[in-house]
C-alpha cells in the first residue's frame, strides 16, 4: 500500500492506494458546515473529487483534540464510534457553547480511504442568565425567548438612572439599542 499524506493549516487529507486491488478508492473534498449555534453544528454532506469503486462508506467523529493516524481517530470523542454522515449530519449531544469541536470524515472502500478533517466554533449563547436591580423587591423573571425580564421595585423607587447586575455567557455582549452594557455600572431609564 502507498500511503499519502497531505497537511495545512486547513486541515489534513490521507490518501491509500492499495496494489493489486482493482478500483478506485475515494478521495474527498473539503468539509463544510451549513448551519451552527450554541449547541448543535450541522455538517453538510461530504463531496468528493473521486467516488470510490467499489461502494464507500462514510464516517463521522466530533470532539475536541482529535488527531488521525491512519484510520484511527484518538483524542476527545463525543461518539463511541464514527456514524455514518453520507447525507450530512447534525452533532448535537453534548455540545458545549463557544468551544472548538474537530470533526473528522473518513471514507473507505476496499481499495482505499480517504480523510479530511475540520475545526468549528460553536456559537456563544444569546440568553441572559441572570439580572436583577437595586431594591427589587422580588426575583426577576427571564424569559429569554420571549426576550422579557419581569421584576418589581418599591412604588417610590426613581427607576430613571438603575444600573443593572446581570451575568451573560462567555463571549456573549448585552447591548440596550445601540449602548453596550457593563453589569452593574451602566445606567437605564426604566420608565420605558
Amino acid at each position: 500500500d502507498i500511503v499519502v499524506i497531505a497537511e495545512n493549516s486547513s486541515g489534513s487529507d490521507v490518501r491509500t492506494i492499495s496494489a493489486g486491488i482493482s478500483g478506485v478508492s475515494p478521495k474527498l473534498n473539503a468539509l463544510s458546515v451549513s448551519s451552527k449555534s450554541y449547541d448543535f453544528i450541522t455538517l453538510d454532506a461530504p463531496t468528493f473529487s473521486t467516488n470510490g469503486s467499489p461502494t464507500v462508506t462514510v464516517k463521522g467523529w466530533i470532539g475536541t483534540g482529535l488527531s488521525v493516524s491512519g484510520k484511527t481517530v484518538t483524542g476527545t470523542t463525543l461518539l463511541t464510534t464514527g456514524v455514518d454522515v453520507s447525507s450530512g449530519r447534525t452533532f448535537s449531544t453534548g455540545l458545549d457553547p463557544y468551544t472548538d469541536y474537530d470533526i473528522v470524515v473518513i471514507a473507505e472502500n476496499s481499495v482505499g480511504y480517504s480523510v479530511k478533517t475540520l475545526t468549528e466554533k460553536t456559537a456563544a449563547r444569546k440568553e441572559i442568565l441572570s439580572f436583577s436591580v437595586p431594591n427589587q423587591s422580588a426575583a426577576c423573571v427571564i424569559d429569554n425567548s420571549a426576550h422579557t425580564i419581569t421584576g418589581n421595585v418599591p412604588y417610590y423607587l426613581d427607576i430613571d438612572s438603575l444600573a443593572a447586575t446581570f451575568t451573560l455567557p462567555v463571549s456573549t455582549t448585552l447591548k440596550v439599542g445601540a449602548t453596550a452594557q457593563s453589569s452593574g455600572s451602566t445606567l437605564n431609564d426604566f420608565y420605558n
